[in-house]
């Protein structure tokens, strides 16, 4: 069993173009709008089972490598402490990133949430040859396409916690918990760039949301 700890992050990306149950409307939060109020009430819906069958989500679970803590290969007869020397590090595409994108509509809203915080993670049988995905956006995207969608930032240098192999096959994972020591939340719009000739995510120009509540993900 491969034994992983550290300060890690997961980010849900949710397309609102659907959502229902609101008491506003979203184009008219603004300085004078309780932003508390309306990001409050987004995240209650973005977190039930409703909104996972009326939007598009996309989900990550991240880490960067100088962030780990602790990584340790537990056997019957022995525990080993290992460095991330011995992993291979595979460059990872954002084809998902890409997909959901393509799914949007131009003004579709689309709300971002991250959370970070301590993690424990128990993978089944991964003993050799250990091979996880890594965002390496300096070698898949250039500049200005890490500057269009400024939500790459978020994702770029972090190896994908749930994306390990062993001798190229894919590893469950057998424990994961994480205790967020910091939640926030972003909402962006798509738009259409006319350099790139792509639909971009465009920060809406509304404060970052931190949520005071601290919560415990454990699955």
């Amino acid at each position: 069993m491969l034994h992983l700890e550290g300060e890690a992050y997961e980010i849900t990306l949710s397309n609102l173009k659907d959502l229902n149950g609101l008491d506003f409307e979203i184009e008219d939060i603004n300085e004078e709008f309780d932003i508390s109020y309306a990001f409050e009430q987004i995240d209650a819906l973005s977190d039930s089972y409703e909104i996972d069958l009326a939007t598009d989500l996309l989900k990550f679970k991240l880490i960067n490598p100088e962030d780990i803590s602790l990584l340790e290969l537990q056997t019957d007869d022995e525990t080993k402490e290992l460095t991330l020397d011995e992993f291979k590090l595979k460059p990872k595409d954002l084809s998902s990133v890409n997909k959901f994108l393509k799914s949007t509509k131009v003004g579709d809203l689309i709300y971002f949430k991250k959370s970070v915080g301590s993690i424990v993670v128990d993978y089944k049988s991964c003993n050799s040859h250990f091979t996880f995905n890594y965002i390496d956006c300096t070698n898949i995207l250039d500049q200005y396409q890490i500057l269009a969608n400024s939500f790459y930032d978020e994702l770029c240098d972090s190896i994908i916690i749930n994306e390990l192999k062993c001798s190229n096959r894919k590893v469950n994972i057998d424990y994961y918990n994480m205790k967020p020591k910091l939640i926030y939340a972003k909402l962006y719009k798509v738009i259409f760039d006319e350099i790139s000739k792509k639909k971009v995510l465009e920060k809406l120009d509304i404060p970052t949301y931190y949520f005071e509540d601290k919560m415990e993900i454990d699955e």
